[in-house]
C-alpha cells in the first residue's frame, strides 16, 4: 500500500524536539471558528483532485515531524496557489512573496496538500469548547507554529469528549484556508479521512497477519491503532490494534523520531499480529512507514 522508509531519499535524521506549552484544560472557541460548528463544508479549487482519499504527502519521520518538520524539496518551491474563498471567489495566494501572510515552506506544505487532497501531520495543542453552551467544540492544531482548527465532527476517534488529543500527533486533510479578509490565514482540518484510508485493514484478522494502519493513541503502555467501532450507551468502542509502546519507540528511535509517546501517533505503521488480546489485538512493530 505504502512505500517503505527505506526507499526515501529526503529522509534526513532530526536530533531533539521543539517543545512548546500544551494549553491545560479547555478554552473558549474562538468566535472565527463559530461558523464550522457542527459541520465542515469544504470549498476548493480543482474539486476533482479532492474527491479521492489520498495518503500523505511526504514520506519520513523527519519530514512528518509535528511542529519541527525537515523540510523537503517539494517545500522549497515557493510558488502560486489558487484558493476559493467561502464566497466562492478565487484568489491567487503566493508563498514566494516575502510581504505576503502567507509567505515560506509551511504554508507551501499546507497550500500544496489542500490543493491534492494529500495528508499532512499536527499537533493537538488545546481543547476548545463552545462559547455559547460550553460544550467540546473541537481542537486548536498546530502545523508547525501554523495554527489550525480540527472540529469536533471531523475528529473521529477523538469525537468523544472521554479521548483527549491534547499533545498528540495527528494525521489530518486540510479542508479549508480562507485567503482573504477578517479571517484570513483560517484553516480547518479533518481527521476522519486519514482514519478511513486504512480501515480495509482490519478486516479478517489472523495471527502472522501484516496490516499497514495508523496510529492515534497510546494508552496504558499500548499505542492505539482503531479500526471499526461500535455504538453503546452514546459512546463509540472502536475494535483495536495495539502494540506495546516501548517496541514502538525502540523503533522509531532508529529512525530519528523524537523518544515520547505523541510523536509516535499520527503516523502509519506496518504491524505483524501475534494474537487476540481481550476484544483488541496485539501486534509487532516492523516499520514506520509515513
Amino acid at each position: 500500500m505504502m512505500t517503505a522508509i527505506g526507499a526515501v531519499v529526503f529522509i534526513m535524521s532530526v536530533t531533539g524536539l521543539l517543545f512548546y506549552r500544551l494549553s491545560k484544560g479547555n478554552s473558549s472557541l474562538p468566535e472565527r471558528y463559530e461558523q464550522y460548528m457542527p459541520h465542515v463544508s469544504p470549498q476548493v479549487a480543482g474539486t476533482e483532485a479532492r474527491t479521492k482519499s489520498r495518503a500523505p504527502a511526504y514520506r519520513g519521520p523527519s519530514s512528518l515531524r509535528a511542529d519541527n518538520f525537515t523540510p523537503v524539496e517539494k517545500d522549497f518551491n515557493l510558488r502560486s496557489f489558487q484558493v476559493v474563498n467561502p464566497e466562492g471567489e478565487v484568489h491567487t495566494v503566493n508563498t514566494a512573496d516575502s510581504s505576503s501572510f502567507f509567505y515560506g515552506q509551511v504554508w507551501t506544505r499546507i497550500l500544496d496538500c489542500y490543493r491534492t487532497g494529500e495528508f499532512l501531520r499536527a499537533r493537538a495543542r488545546q481543547r476548545y469548547v463552545s462559547r455559547t453552551d460550553g460544550r467540546f467544540s473541537g481542537y486548536q492544531v498546530s502545523i508547525n507554529g501554523v495554527e489550525a482548527f480540527l472540529p469536533r465532527s471531523k475528529a473521529e476517534y477523538f469525537y468523544d469528549p472521554e479521548q483527549d488529543a491534547t499533545g498528540k500527533c495527528l494525521a489530518l486533510q486540510v479542508e479549508m484556508v480562507h485567503p482573504n479578509g477578517p479571517k484570513q490565514g483560517t484553516v480547518i482540518v479533518n481527521a476522519k479521512t486519514p482514519w478511513k484510508y486504512t480501515l480495509n485493514e482490519f478486516k479478517n484478522l489472523f495471527s502472522g497477519k501484516t496490516v499497514e494502519v495508523l496510529a492515534l493513541d497510546y494508552v496504558s503502555g499500548y499505542l492505539v491503532f482503531p479500526g471499526h467501532y461500535e455504538q453503546f450507551s452514546g459512546r463509540r468502542i472502536y475494535k483495536n490494534i495495539l502494540v506495546r509502546v516501548e517496541a514502538a519507540l525502540r523503533m522509531a528511535g532508529t529512525l530519528g523520531i523524537a523518544a515520547e509517546p505523541g510523536c509516535l501517533t499520527g503516523l502509519y505503521w506496518k504491524l505483524q499480529l501475534q494474537g487476540p488480546q481481550g476484544e483488541d489485538w496485539l501486534a509487532a512493530p516492523l516499520e514506520v512507514l509515513i
